[in-house]
């Protein structure tokens, strides 16, 4: 069996872009292939990769977005838009696995984490993109 293969009814956390309300959420539609189940937490720190976030193993909590996928098909989407290449594991930025969330508890979910080198990256540290991003990002482009 592919370990890689997600199902219908997977859960999926999210915590950046794709997180509802955000142009990647937007942008691929997940409103139909995704149902929303709630706000999720996970363990790990947020790194801002220069305008988009990077999940990395250490201490701290990340915000994010958990879903039911209802449309096991959108992932092909999504690992391209992630830079998720299965096949060619050195081409990837990120790599998608199945990883135990925080909250809500006993919970597995898929999640996207970045294989970019983290040095000299700001971390983001109440863990939230959406909030970071406004700070960071928005004011600059007013």
């Amino acid at each position: 069996m592919n370990e890689l293969q997600v199902h219908n009814g997977d859960l999926i956390a999210v915590y950046g872009l794709l997180r509802v309300g955000q142009s990647g959420f937007n942008k691929f539609g997940l409103e139909q292939a995704f149902s929303y189940m709630g706000p999720c937490k996970i363990a790990g720190k947020m790194l801002d990769m220069d305008g988009f976030p990077g999940l990395f193993a250490g201490e701290g909590v990340v915000v994010g977005d958990l879903f039911r996928i209802v449309d096991p098909q959108i992932m092909i989407s999504l690992d391209e838009f992630e830079d998720f290449w299965p096949q060619q594991a050195e081409k990837s930025r990120y790599v998608r696995k199945k990883t135990q969330l925080i909250a809500p508890e006993a919970t597995q979910a898929w999640l996207y984490h970045c294989l970019l080198p983290a040095t000299d990256r700001p971390q983001v540290l109440d863990g939230d993109w959406v909030k970071w991003f406004l700070e960071h990002y928005s004011a600059a482009k007013i």
